[in-house]
């Protein structure tokens, strides 16, 4: 039987591998092809996973960087960052959005300028809503993990100070599963009691919350995880509307990358690409795309 003290280190380290699952796919939902020297796509999607927003500017050292920057209360008209602090490891300076709306209107100071990258329209950072699936899944394990156990023992000891530590290693022998428990001569076992509290199995019912859980979050990743059992029960209408939906939750980052890249390309000359790494949902949105390019196509032909 683990200590308390050694219970709560597996549960930090358990919480701990179930975020860091959910953090690896969130980071590798999108791939940056030629990105200036020394810069990697896992520097981007680090920056915006944490911050919400990054910001490429030319270092006075290094080049071309992209770091994760935050808002300093210099806002536009419209409540838009005209300047962000961008922050690195020992790297720490103002830079003005040259991609933010009049931004010579309200800056007295001229500041390195750069690009800003939003994480979605809000800013926000993915972090947090890994972190509220993480917990809710991480409390899910854990409960699976004690029904289990409850079910090998549905009872508890009663026991006294003095008779403590020997019932402790009583019970941890139990566990074990020693064919032969020794103890001293006035160790009565006869007078050990317990409490039976008949603790129902649930497990099946905690493993179908995990699996909503599961899909709830890899849907908001842009991941078509639909259980193939039931797909194959749903009409087409439901599986369109499904996967319109993940597109749409996929969208909502993939769309602020791609108009950043647009805007960096033309202001520094680059070439920038960002891909979606899921291919069958790449397929399905490009699709997407082209199906409104054909449509505005039809309009304006309509109009001439």
């Amino acid at each position: 039987m683990l200590s308390d003290r050694n219970i709560e280190i597996e549960n930090v380290g358990h919480y701990g591998l179930v975020e860091n699952k959910l953090k690896l796919m969130a980071l590798n939902m999108f791939k940056w092809s030629n990105l200036p020297n020394g810069l990697k796509s896992e520097n981007i999607e680090k920056a915006l996973y944490y911050h919400g927003q990054a910001i490429m500017f030319e270092h006075e050292d290094l080049g071309l960087v992209m770091l994760a920057s935050s808002n300093n209360g210099q806002v536009n008209i419209y409540g838009e960052p005209i300047t962000v602090n961008a922050t690195g490891f020992n790297e720490n300076k103002i830079v003005s959005v040259e991609n933010g709306l009049d931004r010579h209107r309200y800056l007295e100071i001229e500041y390195t300028k750069g690009i800003l990258c939003k994480n979605n329209d809000l800013m926000l950072p993915t972090h947090s809503f890994v972190k509220d699936y993480a917990k809710k899944m991480y409390e899910v394990e854990r409960a699976i993990n004690i029904n289990v156990k409850q079910q090998k023992f549905p009872f508890m000891i009663a026991t006294n100070t003095k008779k403590l530590l020997s019932d402790k290693e009583l019970m941890r022998k139990f566990e074990n599963g020693d064919m032969a428990i020794f103890h001293s001569q006035d160790y009565d076992l006869s007078k050990m009691q317990s409490l039976n509290f008949n603790v129902p199995y649930v497990v099946d019912k905690l493993q179908t919350y995990k699996q909503q859980l599961e899909q709830e979050i890899l849907t908001f990743f842009g991941d078509n995880n639909t259980n193939t059992s039931k797909k194959e029960r749903m009409v087409v209408d439901e599986v369109n509307a499904n996967n319109e939906y993940i597109l749409k939750m996929l969208d909502i980052f993939h769309k602020t990358r791609l108009q950043f890249v647009e805007e960096v390309n033309n202001y520094y000359g680059l070439d920038i690409k960002v891909d979606i790494t899921n291919r069958l949902i790449k397929e399905e949105l490009d699709k997407l795309y082209s199906y409104d390019d054909e449509v505005i196509d039809n309009v304006e032909n309509i109009g001439s």
